[in-house]
């Protein structure tokens, strides 16, 4: 399966060619990821340095596809706790359900506004997303 990245970006794909990941893996799951894939983005040595790269992103990417929709998150392996959506956190259900899968592994949400860089996901969102979360749990709990 291949991964829409840039040049620089060096990853493997992991997902089943239908569309969703194992069920095993995802069966409580509110959505499962289509793909999951760990990358690496970095810039070229700085020169005079002791040969750091410019920059080193190790990341693990999060695709999500449902008909036409497709949403993406990022984890960055540094960032412990937080999932970057690569989106405007819209209240569709689609998306609601993305965040709750997020959610309920990581402890901090942001997205990545064009203009101030990644910031919190809105509180009426994550409002939304708190009580989808607290439904879908108790539905599923044994």
């Amino acid at each position: 399966m291949a991964v829409a990245a840039s040049p620089a970006v060096a990853g493997a794909a992991v997902g089943a060619a239908a569309g969703s990941m194992d069920e095993g893996v995802y069966g409580q799951d509110i959505v499962a990821p289509a793909w999951v894939a760990h990358g690496l983005d970095y810039g070229d040595r700085e020169r005079g340095s002791s040969g750091a790269f410019g920059y080193f992103y190790n990341f693990i990417d999060y695709g999500f596809v449902e008909g036409d929709a497709e949403y993406r998150a990022r984890h960055y392996l540094d960032e412990q706790g937080t999932a970057h959506f690569l989106h405007p956190p819209a209240q569709d259900d689609f998306a609601l359900r993305v965040l709750v899968f997020l959610a309920m592994r990581f402890e901090r949400l942001v997205w990545l506004d064009s203009q101030l860089g990644y910031v919190n996901i809105p509180d009426a969102v994550m409002a939304e997303v708190e009580k989808r979360m607290d439904a879908h749990m108790a539905a599923h709990s044994g």
